[in-house]
């Protein structure tokens, strides 16, 4: 599997499990051989019967977890389950500390990008608020923050909307039918312009919009290793701070701003070849 031999490296892992039908780390590591060529839903088969036999088992809780919903994202049509509820509670313990983390840097990189603030101008194309990953299901992850806001503030309107998960965040979530919105429900068409009519209260994800919180240990860019506290990629130069997702989706406003102070480089397109790469791995 290391060697990225998947198809060797799966008869073996089935014959590991033949030979010991209780042997956990065979069904873990096919389990992980499974995700990594996206067979997701024959991925969660596997970490389920290590999840099932021990939850303390190594990283399966995480896992198991997040094969959950990964196979729901491929059918977004289909009503939250439970497990799915179950498993973005979990999504939700593990990012929690990271949304802290995020607030604390918020504040120390105010100085950094306050230069763009003062040069960004929304141009209310709505593209922010419809990203491509959306075109399907809205995935928002709400902080706790917002949530202990709409409360004091009395506003039932938005939290009718929110799947809370108490002390954590939330989703919103079209909660009389258990699914997801198709668009967010506080977005307004007004002419050729979007509108948010929660705009004075709006989710700590929205507001920080254009900006980004980068974990990655490599550059979405170019790949060069990178550490949370680069402002720049010091091999391509890119402003890391800047939402990735907004500039392949070019916001406008965005591109506009980084032009005049001279920080715009345009982010690097999908590469035909890495997606031959992903689909020759895939299984139906």
């Amino acid at each position: 599997m290391e060697s990225h031999l998947y198809d060797k490296a799966e008869i073996e892992f089935k014959k590991a499990i033949d030979l010991d039908p209780n042997n956990l780390d065979a069904y873990y590591n096919y389990g992980i051989l499974l995700s990594r060529i996206s067979r997701w839903f024959e991925a969660r088969e596997q970490f389920k019967k290590v999840f099932d036999t021990d939850p303390s088992f190594k990283h399966v809780k995480e896992l198991y977890s997040y094969s959950i919903l990964k196979t729901h994202s491929l059918k977004p049509e289909k009503p939250i389950t439970d497990e799915w509820i179950w498993a973005r509670r979990i999504y939700f313990e593990i990012e929690r500390p990271k949304d802290i983390e995020e607030l604390v840097l918020m504040e120390q990189h105010k100085k950094e990008w306050k230069i763009i603030y003062d040069q960004f101008f929304c141009e209310m194309c709505g593209r922010c608020c419809r990203r491509t990953k959306w075109a399907i299901n809205l995935d928002t992850r709400l902080l706790w923050e917002d949530i202990e806001r709409w409360r004091a503030e009395n506003r039932e309107d938005i939290l009718r909307h929110v799947l809370v998960f108490e002390g954590l965040g939330g989703d919103f979530l079209d909660l009389e039918n258990k699914k997801f919105f198709s668009k967010c429900p506080f977005l307004k068409k007004e002419g050729k312009k979007y509108v948010c009519s929660i705009h004075e209260t709006k989710p700590i994800v929205c507001k920080v919009t254009p900006f980004y919180f980068h974990n990655e240990e490599r550059c979405e860019n170019c790949k060069a290793p990178i550490s949370k506290e680069d402002l720049y990629c010091k091999n391509c130069g890119i402003f890391l701070k800047v939402d990735p997702h907004m500039l392949l989706l070019g916001c406008p406003g965005l591109k506009k701003a980084l032009k005049k102070l001279g920080l715009y480089k345009p982010f690097r397109k999908f590469n035909v070849f890495e997606a031959l790469h992903l689909w020759r791995h895939k299984r139906p």
